[in-house]
């Protein structure tokens, strides 16, 4: 989710055949909502799997999109998938109310 990649990285996903797919996300921001359901999208795809999902530090942008696919996908509770979150090294940014929000909502709606 952030596009700093070795060229050695990049040989050795292509020796194993993957497709190396960037967003470039910071942490200092939410994503637009297309490219996380871009995102999603791509997890939920079995032509893209397995799916390895990483970006610098592998707490901000991974525990996000890794949060909101357990939650919106795969149906876990908000303290699901928010303690995984958590529980993984997250540190507190914006993304977490962007979360908290957007799981109550969808909450609500059910």
């Amino acid at each position: 989710l952030k596009g700093d990649i070795s060229k050695d990285d990049e040989r050795l996903i292509a020796k194993n055949g993957a497709e190396l797919i960037i967003f470039r996300w910071g942490a200092k921001r939410v994503p637009p909502q297309n490219e996380i359901d871009a995102v999603i999208n791509i997890m939920k795809d079995v032509k893209y799997r397995p799916v390895y999902v990483f970006c610098r530090a592998g707490i901000d942008r991974t525990g996000f999109i890794r949060a909101y696919y357990r939650f919106f996908v795969q149906g876990w509770s908000r303290g699901e998938a928010l303690g995984e979150y958590y529980w993984m090294g997250h540190l507190p940014n914006v993304h977490d109310d962007y979360l908290k929000e957007r799981f109550l909502n969808a909450e609500k709606n059910k």
